[in-house]
């Protein structure tokens, strides 16, 4: 079947191209894709389904208890689903004890923290709870627990001259145990935690056992009467934030309704320049006056609103233009402004060509009309056929996209298996 499959997909490309149902570039993209295809299926042919292997890959403890589908031929030939478990990783006896031991030399140099040595202690110990390479783990206490949480923070009360102590651990790893055992010497805190950690514990001292929901906090602390203040949650700054982006984005949001609003009235103005001049042209060849052409234009605009539909942007603008002439407005001024109000090259063009006629007469008001309306037709024929030619272009992208994922879904598998 996987020798069949490319045969027949190469057969219908070539039935589809030849009846012209695909076009030559879709055709030479997915004859070079079908190529790929191929050349996958005939390495999986080559490989065959399956592989003999006599024994898998165990990557320390980070695989542990994964189980992994496998097949098993007996001498008689029959073949049987079976599923093998890398049991969890262990280490012997010795490798354990050798490993804490490794471990627990490592730990001179980590527990220090801020601190030189370990007969000047005056900043907080950095006592790890386990290690990130390893599974072993770890439990911290001290002969000095009024002096030394048991995760290193140093507390208040220790004397100037220092006070001795020793610093206890145990290492487990599996069923293996290892103790670490370091002499040290306490000084006075540098750290700023020295007194809140003392807090710390007197407010756990105060709430044992559990005094229902309510955390209670100490309210004296060695004869000294302790206050404490909660800051208030300032919602007001963040909401002044969030209304200025509120506004920025609906400020940006409108900006862009209107350059949008203003784009799309201006591609319907162009394309409706070349069905204003045809009728332009039309009614003053019928001899209609210049001015009375924008009569009829308006009486048309009027009709269309009047049936409920929306009227053409050319059409309103004419409307408009007479609505000035009738207003008082000169002539000269409102074919000027009509330019002004499109914003196009070919409108400020027709209005001079008007304004040119008022002055000269009709003489080849009409001819002038009808070349610049043949150029509209044309200019109109160029930028529909690079519109559907940006549409093809633009149908590239999610065919590449589309190609791009059946080829990850034939090629992942195939590299998956080597």
């Amino acid at each position: 079947m996987k020798a069949v499959l490319p045969v027949l997909l190469l057969v219908l490309l070539i039935v589809l191209y030849r009846r012209k149902k695909l076009k030559k570039k879709f055709f030479i993209l997915f004859l070079f894709a079908l190529a790929g295809v191929s050349a996958v299926l005939a390495a999986e042919m080559y490989e065959g389904e399956t592989r003999e292997v006599t024994s898998l890959e165990k990557n320390s403890r980070d695989n542990g208890l994964e189980a992994i589908p496998l097949q098993v031929e007996t001498e008689d030939g029959a073949r049987e689903e079976v599923t093998i478990t890398i049991p969890e990783f262990r280490y012997s006896e010795k490798e354990a004890q050798r490993l804490l031991e490794n471990k627990a030399e490592e730990l001179d140099g980590k527990i220090l923290g801020e601190n030189r040595t370990l007969t000047h202690i005056d900043h907080n110990l950095d006592l790890p709870a386990s290690f990130s390479d390893s599974d072993i783990t770890i439990q911290w206490s001290s002969t000095k627990p009024e002096y030394l949480r048991w995760d290193g923070t140093l507390l208040s009360g220790i004397p100037e001259e220092g006070c001795p102590a020793v610093l206890l651990a145990t290492l487990y790893l599996q069923d293996q145990m290892l103790d670490y055992r370091r002499d040290i010497v306490l000084f006075p805190s540098e750290e700023k935690g020295a007194f809140a950690g003392e807090l710390q514990e007197e407010a756990e001292k105060l709430n044992q056992p559990s005094s229902g929901n309510r955390f209670l906090l100490p309210g004296e602390w060695k004869g000294r009467k302790l206050k404490w203040f909660q800051k208030n949650e300032q919602a007001g700054n963040g909401l002044c934030l969030l209304l200025l982006a509120g506004i920025c984005f609906c400020a940006a949001a409108d900006r862009n309704s209107r350059e949008h609003a203003e784009k799309k009235r201006k591609e319907q103005l162009e394309l409706a320049y070349p069905e204003l001049v045809s009728k332009i042209q039309l009614m003053t060849g019928a001899g209609l006056s210049v001015r009375n052409v924008f009569r009829r234009l308006t009486e048309d605009c009027r009709r269309e609103q009047a049936g409920g539909k929306k009227g053409s942007p050319a059409l309103e603008e004419a409307a408009r233009t007479w609505q000035e002439m009738e207003n008082g407005v000169l002539e000269r001024d409102a074919y000027e402004h009509l330019g002004e109000r499109c914003g196009l090259a070919v409108y400020r063009e027709l209005a001079l060509l008007l304004e040119q006629n008022r002055k000269r007469g009709n003489a080849k008001m009409n001819e002038l009309l009808e070349q610049e309306a043949q150029r509209a037709f044309e200019t109109r024929k160029r930028t529909a056929r690079a519109e559907g030619e940006k549409v093809s272009v633009r149908l590239l992208l999610p065919m590449g996209m589309m190609l791009v994922i059946v080829m990850a879904l034939i090629l992942v598998p195939a590299f998956l298996s080597f």
